[in-house]
């Protein structure tokens, strides 16, 4: 049960860290194009870039956390 535990706080941790990182590296980009691009071209930028953040989310329709689950929840979980 311990190593369970152990286990689970390092998935967290990395987890953490790996979201930590990109999201620096996320705005560092964004940064980088508002000194870069004009106005009009950065807001052309983050209107495509909302709409393909929008498009990716609408199209999993769950499908991605209902596979995650169903393997978790399989006793067989050799790929």
């Amino acid at each position: 049960m311990n190593r369970l535990r152990s286990q689970y706080v390092t998935n967290v941790l990395s987890n953490l860290a790996g979201n930590t990182v990109n999201s620096v590296l996320q705005l560092g980009l964004l940064l980088a194009l508002a000194r870069l691009l004009n106005t009009s071209t950065y807001a052309a930028f983050l209107t495509a870039s909302a709409l393909i953040g929008i498009a990716e989310i609408s199209s999993d329709f769950g499908t991605r956390l209902w596979a995650t689950r169903r393997f978790a929840a399989s006793d067989d979980t050799a790929l």
